[in-house]
């Protein structure tokens, strides 16, 4: 049996920069991004990875990996792993390239065998002018790619062309539906109005190509293939998964995401020699490749324009400068998140003031004053680590913690969204907003309501056939609703900023004030919250209220909460007379007359 060869294959993931090293037994290798020394392993296309990485050296069938000791970079990101230890299919990483150790045996190829190249394919040199139609089609890719930005369109002008250029070929494009043994290929629309040059007929591709293709290792793109000379390989039941009257099959696998995935089949009319049949695999993984990068390239580009506003600059470039690293972050979880919802006071009193309908200019002028107010919050909210969920009207969804797991996540979400509540708060006091008296008799400029909570969250598609059609980046639970009713409250309860007890106990009471106000069942809800103020100044449209003044109102509120109504009266006399404290003397006295059960719980019920 032949002795197996030794290959170590390193890729950017997502850029489809690859470079493939041979290894052999016995050898010592460096490797790293520079070449230092004689007869290193050189792989420049990381800048990030050091000039000397990693010592390299096979031990039995097994790679040993050793961080060299000049090395800036950890291996796996992990600062404690000075040596690993790689079986064949095994990787590891440094800086932002992934190795992968391959041990190959040098045996026949076997019939539907799955290939899989890297897009250094690309730069190998043909002299065979049988198959210079395809470099005339790869050249031809930069304006397909301009003019063709849907998956759909993209791939459909590149079947034409490549049926233009290449005399008894017959390619289809398609989507794939993967399912848990099987895939299910659908023709992409428009598919059969392709004109083909040969005369095989528009059918389904064999599954099991298909399957092979998407199925394979790796980030690269695969090619899978068959050709007549293999028929007596292919096994019994499955000749008819091959065109009729075909001399070759290949499959191109596209996959840009787990629920998006595309294929390019093909069929040639002539037989092609085994030398051949290896340089059209190679040229049509090149194809797949740049066809792979056009589509990944298209999809960020439609994604930063729709949802790309939403993030702050700092994240846009995490996200999206690296694709699959955006995929990976923006893929739907359940996670705790910090969830602020904000919203101005008396938009429509003030434009229906200013009669905004009365003429163009000052209806741009309030929208002026709008994008003003809302664009200065959303960098508050930006500056602190957290995303705008979405504008709605004259109001703001916000959240801290999500996307899980990015680089310049913030450390204490729950502080940072408290510390934007606040300064936003104080900005309003700045602008020509007039405040608003709301039902509590509290002037108010703007409320916002904070809660902490688990929320399903991640990138949200409404797709049609086959194309997106938006891509809106989205947080759903019990939290969002909770931090809405909160807002609503603040006109209530006269204070501009509410919060709930999960938020209270993890902020640091020596950076924020905080009163407990009550416990509350707002309308709509079968929850009790814990609902906090947090503390800001009278010239905020706070209360201002000091440490002492929240013990008294404490202790007042103790006695309610028991259901000593007179006592409550009393002790809430030495408390500060503000807009909380006006709002407990009208529970009290409302109880008082009420004659509460011997059930009474202490919760205010808005719900009845």
């Amino acid at each position: 049996m032949p002795a197996p060869s030794y290959k170590l294959l390193a890729y950017l993931a997502g850029l489809n920069v690859s470079r493939a090293f041979a290894l052999e037994p016995g050898r010592r290798y460096l490797l790293g991004s520079a070449e230092m020394e004689p007869d290193m392993l050189v792989f420049p296309g990381d800048r990030s990875l050091s000039r000397r990485q990693a010592w390299l050296e096979i031990s039995g069938n097994k790679l040993r990996v050793e961080r060299h000791a000049l090395a800036s970079q950890k291996l796996n990101a992990d600062e404690a792993a000075a040596v690993l230890e790689l079986h064949p299919g095994e990787s590891f990483t440094a800086g932002k390239t992934v190795f992968r150790f391959l041990a190959e045996a040098d045996v026949e190829p076997l019939p539907d065998r799955t290939y899989v190249f890297s897009s250094s394919a690309m730069t190998f040199a043909t002299a065979s002018h049988e198959f210079r139609s395809f470099i005339t089609i790869i050249e031809k890719m930069p304006g397909l790619m301009k003019i063709n930005e849907s998956p759909a369109d993209f791939l459909l002008a590149l079947c034409r062309t490549l049926q233009a250029h290449i005399p008894g070929l017959h390619v289809s494009a398609w989507t794939i539906e993967a399912g848990d043994d099987a895939v299910y290929p659908s023709p992409i629309p428009a598919a059969e109005s392709i004109e083909h040059n040969n005369a095989a007929e528009h059918q389904k591709p064999s599954r099991h190509l298909l399957q092979q293709a998407l199925c394979a290792q790796g980030d690269e793109c695969a090619v899978s293939v068959w050709h007549a000379g293999e028929r007596e390989g292919v096994p019994p039941g499955r000749e008819s998964l091959i065109f009729s009257g075909a001399q070759w099959a290949m499959c191109i696998a596209i996959a840009l995401a787990e629920r998006e995935n595309f294929a390019l089949y093909a069929t040639g009319a002539h037989a092609l020699p085994g030398d051949q049949i290896n340089e059209v695999q190679r040229l049509f993984a090149a194809l797949g490749a740049i066809a792979k990068q056009h589509l990944l390239a298209a999809r960020a580009r439609e994604r930063l324009g729709q949802i790309g506003q939403f993030f702050s600059p700092a994240l846009r470039k995490i996200l999206f400068e690296d694709l699959v690293r955006a995929d990976q972050a923006l893929q739907p979880v359940e996670e705790e998140a910090v969830v602020c919802f904000f919203d101005l006071r008396g938009s429509s009193l003030l434009a229906e003031g200013r009669d905004v309908y009365a003429g163009q200019n000052a209806a741009r002028q309030h929208f002026a004053l709008l994008e003003s107010i809302l664009g200065n919050a959303a960098n508050v909210i930006f500056e602190t680590g957290g995303i705008v969920i979405d504008f709605q009207g004259d109001g703001i969804l916000a959240c801290w913690g999500v996307p899980p797991g990015r680089e310049g996540a913030p450390e204490h979400p729950v502080e940072q969204a408290l510390l934007a509540a606040r300064q936003i708060v104080e900005l309003m006091a700045e602008y020509d907003w007039p405040a608003i008296v709301t039902e509590s008799g509290a002037a108010q400029r703007c409320g916002a309501g904070i809660t902490c909570g688990k929320v399903l969250a991640g990138l949200f598609t409404a797709q049609g056939q086959n194309h997106t059609r938006l891509s809106k980046y989205a947080v759903i639970g019990r939290a969002v609703n909770q931090a809405a009713r909160l807002e609503a409250l603040t006109k209530k309860l006269g204070v501009p900023i509410l919060v709930d007890g999960n938020v209270a106990r993890q902020a640091d009471n020596k950076k924020f004030l905080l009163r407990r106000i009550c416990n509350l069942q707002p309308a709509g809800m079968h929850e009790v919250l814990a609902v906090h103020e947090l503390v800001v100044s009278p010239q905020a449209g706070g209360t201002g209220i000091d440490e002492n003044g929240i013990a008294l109102y404490a202790a007042a509120l103790a006695h309610f909460e028991h259901g000593d109504f007179a006592a409550a009266g009393m002790a809430l006399r030495e408390a500060p007379q503000d807009a909380v404290g006006r709002f407990l003397e009208a529970q009290i006295t409302q109880q008082f007359k009420a004659r509460p059960s011997p059930t009474w719980d202490g919760v205010i019920n808005f719900s009845i």
